[in-house]
């Protein structure tokens, strides 16, 4: 949520995705307002490598051409961005 708040404009983009349900996530940006958007989908319906995951959180870090440059699992500190 920092991230955007500090970056949002540039080329900088943050997706979050859940395999919580719907509601469950409604419920939980109604508490905790985010700054970007939050997308749930079936785990098992997910394209590799976004399924099947070692370890969460997991953020992927992509060029502009949508190809995965770099994965990292677990917390990742603002100043790795």
């Amino acid at each position: 949520d920092e991230l955007v708040r500090e970056r949002g404009g540039d080329d900088t983009t943050v997706l979050a995705i859940s395999t919580e349900s719907p509601e469950v996530v409604r419920a939980y940006v109604a508490e905790q307002p985010l700054a970007f958007a939050v997308a749930t989908a079936v785990e098992s319906e997910l394209p590799p490598p976004y399924r099947d995951l070692p370890a969460v959180p997991a953020t992927f870090f992509l060029d502009e051409q949508m190809k995965i440059e770099e994965v990292r699992f677990g917390y990742v500190s603002q100043a790795t961005f």
